[in-house]
C-alpha cells in the first residue's frame, strides 16, 4: 500500500478486497454479473481513485480503457436465439403428454447448452400460463411436487447438474421420472416427488 498516500484510500482498497472474499464465499463461486454489480461499482470507484492519484494517470486510464474494450463481453448484446413459435409448440407437446394437471404444484427449469446461470425458463413459463397451467414461483422449487426440465442437451447427469433450483427441488427425493423429445434439439424431463 506504499503507493497510496492517505489512510482513507488504503482502508477503501482493503475493505473492497475483504468484501470480495466474503462475497465469493457467500455466492459459493456462482458468479453472475448482475449479482456482482454493487461490488464491481465499488471496485471501479477504487480504481479511479488510485488512477487519479498517480503520476501516470493518462497512461493508466488509456490502458484501462483498452483492456475493457478488448475484454468486453459482446456476446451479451447479440441477437437472442429464442424462437417463440418453437417454444410454444414444445410446451403444447409437453401438455399433450398429460404428465401434469392444472392442479399440480410444478416448476420449470431450462438447461441450455451455454449453461446460462439463470435457468428459470421464463419463456416456457409464459406459454404454460397462456395454456392455463400456473408454474410455481422461482422461489418455490422446494414446495414443488413436479419439476419439468427443458434440456438442450441429450442426457443430464443429475449428480453434476448443480444449480440453486435443482438443490431446492432436491433431486434425491425423485420417485418418478419421464423423458421424451419434443424435437431434435429439446429433451423434456418430468421429475416427480
Amino acid at each position: 500500500f506504499a503507493w497510496l498516500k492517505k489512510y482513507k484510500e488504503r482502508s477503501l482498497v482493503f475493505v473492497t478486497g475483504i468484501s470480495f472474499v466474503i462475497l465469493a464465499f457467500l455466492l459459493r463461486f456462482q458468479y453472475s454479473g448482475h449479482y456482482l454489480l454493487p461490488f464491481l461499482t465499488l471496485t471501479a470507484f477504487c480504481t479511479l481513485v488510485i488512477i487519479s492519484r498517480s503520476k501516470l494517470k493518462i497512461l493508466l486510464l488509456m490502458l484501462s480503457i483498452t483492456f475493457l474494450a478488448i475484454t468486453f463481453p459482446k456476446n451479451y448484446y447479440e441477437n437472442a436465439e429464442r424462437n417463440y413459435p418453437l417454444i410454444k409448440r414444445r410446451v403444447e407437446e409437453t401438455l399433450n403428454k398429460k404428465l401434469i394437471s392444472k392442479t399440480d404444484k410444478f416448476n420449470i427449469i431450462l438447461k441450455r447448452k451455454d449453461d446460462a446461470p439463470t435457468p428459470a425458463g421464463n419463456e416456457y413459463r409464459f406459454f404454460f400460463l397462456i395454456n392455463g397451467y400456473e408454474p410455481q414461483s422461482d422461489f418455490q422449487y422446494k414446495d414443488s411436487q413436479k419439476l419439468i426440465i427443458f434440456s438442450e442437451e441429450s442426457a443430464i447427469d443429475f449428480n453434476k447438474f448443480k444449480t440453486w433450483e435443482m438443490t431446492e427441488f432436491d433431486h434425491s427425493k425423485t420417485k418418478k421420472s419421464e423423458i421424451f423429445m419434443t424435437d431434435k434439439a429439446m429433451f423434456v424431463y418430468v421429475l416427480g416427488k
